[in-house]
């Protein structure tokens, strides 16, 4: 066993070749209904597998779409979930989700150049939202990697760099207070004690 994928083609063509022996003992006793069966299985693989093929291929065509406009037009895609037509109800209020709220503020603090998407709100591997497709076309799905990410592409972007270390420690240390330890309070203020 070197690590390769030899021994799992060896098990794939193990259960290939039981597969067809299976077949060909069902062939023995009724033929039409093996031959049906086999087309029918057949069948379904091809549709699962082409199915699969044109789902990558969309992703693939869609991911090279952002990537072209925002290196094109130096600008930042935020992809994020619209519920309910959130963007278009013309009526200002946040975003239900927190971190598509801080996402939106920090933009608006830094004036970066952004367009919402919300024609794929999940991050494609992560399932997390909101993503952004940066500047330099790369996927970004966490919101502190997204605001490290567009400081280290430009200096401009990074609200912390004119504070001191005990300054920054101190703001994490808020920060993971209010994003990680906060929804706690809010239940128990809006569900237990009425």
């Amino acid at each position: 066993n070197s690590g390769c994928e030899v021994p799992c083609m060896c098990h794939m063509m193990c259960e290939g070749m039981q597969y067809f022996s299976s077949i060909k003992a069902a062939f023995n006793e009724n033929k039409t209904k093996a031959i049906i069966v086999t087309a029918a299985g057949v069948s379904v693989a091809g549709l699962v597998a082409l199915s699969s093929w044109f789902q990558k291929r969309k992703l693939k065509n869609s991911l090279k779409k952002f990537e072209r406009e925002a290196k094109d037009e130096r600008k930042v895609i935020f992809h994020t979930l619209d519920p309910a037509g959130w963007r278009k109800s013309g009526v200002p209020t946040p975003h239900p989700s927190p971190f598509t709220c801080k996402m939106i503020a920090f933009l608006e603090y830094i004036k970066v150049p952004y367009t919402m998407d919300t024609s794929m709100p999940l991050h494609f591997r992560t399932q997390k939202m909101p993503w952004i497709t940066d500047t330099q076309g790369a996927h970004r799905e966490d919101t502190q990697l997204m605001m490290r990410c567009l400081a280290a592409q430009d200096p401009a972007y990074d609200i912390d760099s004119e504070l001191t270390d005990a300054q920054r420690a101190v703001g994490r240390a808020f920060r993971g207070a209010i994003e990680n330890e906060w929804i706690w309070i809010v239940a128990y203020r809006r569900y237990y004690n009425d």
